[in-house]
């Protein structure tokens, strides 16, 4: 991959305002948003009147300058032109000497003002972002979807299809047409999708969370207390079962260790306050989204079954015991077995650390922080509310 390619997604050059005449031909206001895209970054420009010539067959200099500044490439280079009908005078000459590094025409002459074909502009864009490498992979989805893709350039192939499995390209009616002619507005397009699919690929795995809060550690007493939890869920207009479930909550709490708000609040995100609205039903008295050994799935029947109310409490409190390093209270379940064998069992000591363990998502921790636990610590206490629930 091009290492400087993801530079080229956050500089921004100075900003071409597009309006309705810039754009030129009406028909062409499917293309706005991509002819917007690439005026914003200096990849097109226009005409003397600001017009970006939509409709315009993009030639082979246009090419080479526009993928090379969509890219930034640095155009510094020690190569000698090859091209005799290209002289040092050209506008384009000093992309056309960094595009020899690419080029994957082995023709004698440039050609500089003939106009580009879909599968060439295609192929040269995604072999400077770093797919020269690239072996085609799925070939037979693209054979169903384009009666014409026999018609693709054996030098180009790979590269298309690699674009292809990046839905970067589409076609229409079932045909890819690669070698028509490419308008500017096209080659906006395929820009716009061409480079948000690599800015993607290219984008660093987050493997720790954004330091919002300081480490909230998951042992210890809770910060909250049994009544403003509570209360915390009467204000969310929680479900009765679930305002209930709270002193059972404190219970755990207090023979694990584990702070009792943490796990409550972590039983709010998973079953909506005890309204239990995604795919695990109330009758599973599974307080937290708990899988069945060697399920995956998201079907009920994919989510552990606790015969009450308190033994899913006692179930997640033993969960995250296997997190943690606790000792189980009682009998465990059978997805706790298969926990306290992964390599990071035991380890984690704060809430935001259950980010890309517990769940996929490395916000996780920060989430229950921000949306549940710090609410319910701030919660002032209504005594009278809290005596009709327990009447």
């Amino acid at each position: 991959m091009n290492k400087r390619f993801f530079l080229a997604l956050i500089s921004l050059f100075a900003v071409i305002l597009l309006s309705v005449n810039a754009v030129g031909d009406t028909n062409y206001g499917w293309a706005e948003q991509y002819l917007y895209f690439c005026s914003e970054r200096g990849i097109i420009q226009g005409d003397e009147t600001g017009n970006l010539l939509p409709d315009s067959n993009l030639t082979r200099e246009q090419m080479v300058k526009m993928i090379l500044n969509a890219l930034n490439v640095d155009l510094t280079t020690q190569e000698q032109c090859v091209y005799p009908d290209i002289l040092p005078q050209r506008w384009s000459y000093p992309y056309i000497l960094k595009y020899q590094e690419y080029a994957i025409n082995n023709s004698q002459e440039f050609y500089p003002t003939e106009e580009v074909s879909r599968e060439e502009f295609i192929a040269m864009t995604m072999k400077v972002a770093g797919y020269a490498d690239y072996v085609a992979g799925n070939i037979y989805q693209m054979v169903q979807d384009f009666s014409d893709w026999h018609e693709i350039d054996g030098k180009y192939f790979d590269l298309v299809v690699a674009a292809y499995e990046m839905e970067c390209v589409s076609g229409y009616n079932g045909m890819l047409r690669p070698k028509d002619k490419l308008t500017r507005a096209e080659a906006c397009s395929m820009f716009y999708k061409i480079i948000n699919a690599i800015e993607e690929k290219t984008k660093p795995v987050k493997t720790e969370p954004d330091p919002l809060y300081p480490p909230v550690m998951m042992m210890g007493r809770a910060e909250a207390t049994l009544a403003q939890a509570k209360q915390w869920a009467i204000n969310r207009g929680a479900h009765e079962r679930f305002i209930e479930i709270a002193d059972t909550y404190w219970k755990y709490g207090e023979i694990t260790g584990l702070r009792p708000d943490i796990m409550y609040a972590q039983a709010a995100k998973e079953t909506a306050y005890g309204k239990y609205t995604g795919q695990v039903k109330p009758e599973q008295n599974n307080w937290a989204g708990i899988k069945k050994y060697g399920l995956n799935g998201d079907a009920p029947e994919d989510h552990e079954d606790f015969p009450t109310p308190d033994d899913g409490v006692r179930g997640h409190f033993n969960h995250m015991g296997a997190y943690v390093g606790n000792e189980p209270v009682g009998e465990p379940h059978g997805r706790y077995n298969s926990v306290v064998k992964l390599t990071w069992a035991g380890t984690v000591e704060t809430l935001q650390q259950l980010g890309g363990k517990w769940c996929p998502d490395i916000e996780y921790g920060n989430s229950i922080i921000r949306d549940y636990l710090e609410p319910m610590k701030l919660t002032i206490v209504r005594e009278t509310e809290l005596k009709d629930t327990e009447e």
